[in-house]
């Protein structure tokens, strides 16, 4: 990485890779993530509807 960044583009907390789905049911996802793997929910924001727009989750090993 170049020392010059003036803003680190990996945010504090997370690794190099961190993986982007876009799933239908997100909701049983995290459900799935949550029993599987210990998963954390970190931040979720709904639609009006009430369906997930946007969550992030993470496990305690941080996958």
């Amino acid at each position: 990485m170049d020392k010059n960044l003036a803003v680190n583009p990996i945010r504090e907390g997370f690794h190099t890779v961190t993986p982007y789905l876009l799933v239908d049911g997100a909701d049983r996802l995290i459900d799935f993530l949550s029993a599987a793997f210990d998963a954390e929910i970190l931040d979720r924001k709904f639609r009006p509807d009430g369906t997930v727009m946007h969550a992030e989750c993470a496990s305690v090993t941080r996958w």
